[in-house]
C-alpha cells in the first residue's frame, strides 16, 4: 500500500480493523448510562417522542340500593411529548496524515486513534448532557436531562406538561440541609416513593465521590453490599435499600439524585442510533481532506416525574 492511500482503502481498513472490533463504547464510563443501556428504544421518527401517562382515577365509591353512578368524565390519561435532541463527534484525516503514515499498520493505528477519540468525545458530551437541560431555549437541542426533570418552576413545561396541567407531574427537588448518613438517605428517598414495593422505589442514587465516601464511613462496622453488575462495569458502589449509591464525576457538588430508572428511557431515532462512521471527502474544493462522524438523535425520556428526587444541599458526615 502506498503512502497516499485512497479513500476506499481507508474505509476498508476502518471496517475490517476498527469497526470490526465491537466495544461497549457509549455507556460504560457513566453509571446512569450503564443502568439504562439495556433499555434503549428506537423509533422511526415523528414530530415528538410521545410517552403515554396515566395520572388519575376513574369515578368510584361505595355501591348500594340508592347509589347513582356518576357519568361525568374524569381526566385519567395524557402524554408527555419530548423534542428530539442530538449529539455528534467528528474527526478528519488531512493530506499530512496521508503522506506521513506509511504502510497498512500505521494507517490502522491512525484510524483507531481517530475513532477512539470520536467515541470518547460523544460519550463525554452525552454524559454531561444527561445532567443538563439542553432543550429549553436552545436552537440545536440535546438532552432534556436531569436539570429539566428537577426544574421546580411550576409554569415551566417538562415533556410539554406543566405542574398546573397535571399536579402529579411535579419536580421533586429539595435544598434542605441533609447529612449523607443512612437516615439522610432515607429522607432523600422518601419524596420519590411511588409505591411501597421495590418497583416504586429508587433503584439508583447518583452523587459525588465525597458524599459516597462519607456515606461509606458513616456505616461503621455494618455489612456493606454492592450491585455486582455495576462493579463488573468498573463502578464501586454501596447499596442502600437494595439500590446502589454510586459516584459520577458529572454530578454537582452537594447533590444526590434518587432515580427510578424504570421510568427513564433513552430513545433513539432508528436512522441516527450512533451512526456508523464513514470517511468522506470534506468538499470538492478540498479533495485531500477526509472526514468521518458519529451522530445520535433521540432523547432521554421520563414517564413518571415524581419517581425521582434531588437533594442539593447534602454534606458528608464528619
Amino acid at each position: 500500500m502506498s503512502n497516499t492511500f485512497t479513500l476506499d482503502e481507508l474505509n476498508a481498513l476502518t471496517e475490517t480493523y476498527v469497526l470490526g472490533q465491537p466495544n461497549d463504547i457509549y455507556f460504560a464510563s457513566h453509571p446512569l448510562f450503564e443502568k439504562l443501556k439495556g433499555k434503549v428504544r428506537t423509533v422511526p421518527g415523528g414530530l415528538y417522542i410521545d410517552v403515554p401517562l396515566e395520572h388519575g382515577e376513574a369515578n368510584s365509591g361505595r355501591y348500594g340500593n340508592t347509589t347513582e353512578i356518576p357519568g361525568t368524565k374524569t381526566e385519567t390519561h395524557n402524554k408527555a411529548q419530548f423534542e428530539w435532541g442530538g449529539y455528534f463527534a467528528a474527526q478528519t484525516v488531512d493530506l499530512d496524515d496521508r503522506v506521513k503514515n506509511n504502510g497498512e499498520a500505521a494507517i490502522i493505528n491512525l484510524v483507531a486513534a481517530k475513532f477512539g477519540n470520536m467515541q470518547k468525545t460523544i460519550r463525554k458530551k452525552m454524559s454531561a448532557g444527561v445532567y443538563l437541560d439542553e432543550v429549553t431555549g436552545i436552537s440545536d437541542p440535546g438532552f432534556s436531562g436531569l436539570a429539566a426533570i428537577f426544574n421546580t418552576g411550576t409554569s415551566v413545561a417538562y415533556g410539554g406538561i406543566t405542574e398546573a396541567n397535571v399536579s402529579i407531574w411535579k419536580a421533586n427537588s429539595s435544598a434542605t440541609a441533609t447529612v449523607a448518613t443512612y437516615q439522610g438517605f432515607q429522607a432523600i428517598r422518601l419524596p420519590a416513593i411511588v409505591d411501597t414495593n421495590m418497583e416504586g422505589m429508587p433503584d439508583l442514587y447518583v452523587t459525588t465521590q465525597t458524599i459516597l465516601d462519607g456515606f461509606d464511613n458513616s456505616l461503621g462496622t455494618k455489612v456493606r453490599y454492592s450491585d455486582q453488575k455495576l462493579v463488573d462495569s468498573g463502578f464501586n458502589n454501596i447499596k442502600f435499600g437494595g439500590a446502589p449509591v454510586v459516584a459520577d464525576l458529572g454530578q454537582a457538588a452537594g447533590y444526590v439524585d434518587a432515580l427510578n430508572t424504570r421510568y427513564l428511557q433513552l430513545v433513539a431515532h432508528t436512522d441516527f442510533n450512533f451512526t456508523t462512521p464513514k470517511w468522506e471527502v470534506l468538499s470538492q474544493n478540498r479533495p485531500d481532506i477526509w472526514t468521518a462522524n458519529i451522530r445520535f438523535i433521540g432523547q432521554l425520556t421520563c414517564s413518571h416525574r415524581k419517581a425521582h428526587s434531588r437533594f442539593t444541599n447534602v454534606s458528608a458526615p464528619v
